[in-house]
């Protein structure tokens, strides 16, 4: 189920501060503040899963211009904060593949709008085939060299979702 509530400006920053300090999402900061509510009415004590709960930390040191450059990657990779960034870091290199943001999982999602419409495109070639085997000179090489151009297009433009993701777990 989803449910969805406006909040300030402010709320959501300190929010988004709340979830940064205690390494947990909004959704679960969510979920946390309704199980907490009901079980106040209810009596019932809340318990709070551990894999749902971050509370391991790690403190890095940086000189302040390290510092700005981690911010800048974080920012330019399309991650919400530095500490999302440097976490995908570590558990890339831990598991040995990489952690895709936000702009990365869009990009995927684009691609695979797009060989979705290059099957419909050669559904139609297919159709125009098998319909027209007499006259196959309907099936314009144009339009198979513009096909072959998208599908270019295509794999540059995954190759560099991929080569920004692998790049993170050298």
């Amino acid at each position: 189920m989803r449910l969805v509530r406006r909040v300030t400006p402010e709320e959501k920053e300190k929010i988004q501060a709340f979830c940064q300090d205690h390494g947990i999402t909004q959704s679960e900061f969510l979920r946390l503040l309704i199980n907490r509510a009901l079980a106040s009415v209810s009596g019932e004590r809340v318990q709070i899963e551990n894999s749902e709960v971050k509370d391991k930390k790690i403190t890095v040191r940086l000189e302040d211009d390290d510092f700005q450059k981690v911010g800048a990657h974080a920012e330019a990779e399309g991650f919400s904060n530095r500490t999302v960034w440097l976490r995908n870091i570590v558990l890339g290199k831990i598991n040995q593949e990489p952690v895709l943001s936000g702009g990365e999982l869009a990009a995927l999602r684009e691609s695979n709008r797009q060989i979705a419409a290059i099957g419909r495109n050669l559904n139609q070639i297919a159709r125009s085939i098998n319909v027209e085997f007499r006259e196959s000179d309907k099936l314009k090489k144009e339009y198979l060299d513009m096909l072959g151009e998208v599908i270019e297009e295509h794999k540059a433009f995954v190759g560099a979702v991929i080569s920004v993701a692998s790049g993170r777990v050298r």
